[in-house]
């Protein structure tokens, strides 16, 4: 399986309410200016950095570089965004209310679900568990 289809990866931005991380795709250019891309973002988003790394010496010098890398992917409230990608059995879920519901699914949204599945298929057999490293189940892959 190949990924068809990609986003624009510079729009995406990342917003922490509560410790609630949510993405937004910015389709209006005028906002993309408004709303910077932070560090985190572009980390997230496999982006580049946009800062040259020294290689270090000794060990103190490589926890201070440690230090400084993490301090700078740190988000407003103190915390860390991070993936919840383990169970393979969560996503589908979220599908699935959204067309009980007949919720509008954005495109980018779509292009990106696709995206993230695609690249989670166990290379061997195209299926998928219940979770990213485990085997590849007859229910993983009827979910997915």
């Amino acid at each position: 399986m190949s990924q068809a289809q990609k986003t624009d990866y510079t729009r995406w931005r990342m917003r922490d309410e509560d410790g609630n991380y949510t993405w937004h795709y910015l389709d209006d250019d005028e906002a993309v200016p408004k709303w910077p891309q932070t560090l985190a973002d572009k980390y997230y988003l496999g982006l580049p950095l946009g800062s040259s790394r020294t290689s270090s010496s000794d060990f103190s010098e490589s926890v201070s570089n440690c230090l400084a890398f993490f301090s700078k992917q740190q988000l407003p409230p103190g915390t860390w965004g991070c993936e919840y990608g383990g169970p393979m059995f969560l996503l589908p879920g979220v599908v699935i209310a959204w067309v009980v519901t007949d919720t509008h699914i954005p495109p980018v949204y779509a292009t990106e679900i696709i995206n993230c599945l695609v690249s989670r298929a166990n290379p061997v057999d195209g299926g998928w568990g219940l979770h990213i490293g485990g085997d590849s189940t007859v229910f993983g892959t009827s979910l997915n």
